[in-house]
C-alpha cells in the first residue's frame, strides 16, 4: 500500500539487518554468497513485524537481493500487509573474498591475528565501496517512509564512515536514515528487539 501525497517528500525510515541464517548460526562467512534463514531467524522476522507495526505505515519495503534478506522482508510485509519487497543488489553484504564459505575457525587458522588485528584479505571488497552503493540506493528510494532489509556489515559501515565508529548491528537491528534534498544523513541506531544480546562477530560480516 502507498499513501498519496508522497511524490517529492523527502525519504526515512530504518534499514536493519535480515534474520539469523544457517550459516550466521555456524559462524561461516558469508558475504556475498547466500544460505537460508534458520527458524529462529524466522522468529526473529516475525517478532521485528510486530514492533514495527506500531511504527507510522512505511510506503515501500526495499530488500538486499540476497535470499536472506528477501525471505526477512517476505516475512515483514505479510506480517504488515504491505506489498511484496522490491529487492536491490547494492543492499548486498560485502563480498568477503576468500573468506566467503569459510569457518571462523579456519580464517583463524589459515590467516592468524588478521580478524583481531581487523585485516582483510585483497580480494574483500573495500568500505569504500559497499558505502557507495548504500548511498547510491538510498538517494534513489524517492520519497516516503521506507523498511530497508539489508546486512549487518554494510550497516557497519555506512555508520562508521560518518562517525568513525563501527558497532556490532544484531539481528533486525540497524540504523534510521532520512534523505533531505539529496543529503543523506544516518541518525539513531534502531531496534526491535528481535534477537538478543551477543558478543562481538569478528568477522564483521553478515
Amino acid at each position: 500500500r502507498t499513501r498519496p501525497g508522497t511524490l517529492g517528500r523527502d525519504a526515512d525510515g530504518p534499514a536493519a539487518a535480515h534474520g539469523q541464517s544457517a550459516w550466521t548460526e555456524r559462524r561461516r562467512g558469508q558475504g556475498s554468497l547466500d544460505a537460508p534463514l534458520t527458524s529462529l531467524g524466522r522468529t526473529q522476522a516475525e517478532a521485528a513485524a510486530a514492533r514495527l507495526a506500531s511504527l507510522p505505515a512505511f510506503d515501500s519495503v526495499v530488500a538486499s537481493d540476497l535470499g536472506r534478506a528477501v525471505e526477512t522482508a517476505e516475512i515483514i510485509t505479510r506480517r504488515l500487509a504491505l506489498a511484496v519487497a522490491t529487492t536491490d543488489r547494492r543492499w548486498r553484504e560485502a563480498d568477503a573474498g576468500a573468506w566467503q564459505g569459510r569457518l571462523v575457525g579456519e580464517i583463524e587458522r589459515d590467516w592468524p591475528g588478521w580478524l583481531a588485528a581487523g585485516r582483510r584479505p585483497s580480494d574483500f571488497e573495500p568500505r569504500e565501496r559497499v558505502v557507495a552503493r548504500a548511498e547510491s540506493a538510498l538517494a534513489d528510494l524517492g520519497g516516503g517512509r521506507h523498511l530497508v532489509v539489508t546486512h549487518s556489515g554494510l550497516i557497519r559501515a555506512l555508520v562508521g564512515s560518518r562517525s568513525g565508529v563501527e558497532r556490532r548491528v544484531p539481528n533486525l537491528d540497524g540504523v534510521w536514515f532520512q534523505v533531505t534534498e539529496g543529503e543523506i544523513t544516518v541518525g539513531a541506531s534502531f531496534t526491535t528487539d528481535a534477537a538478543p544480546p551477543a558478543g562481538e562477530d569478528r568477522l564483521q560480516e553478515g
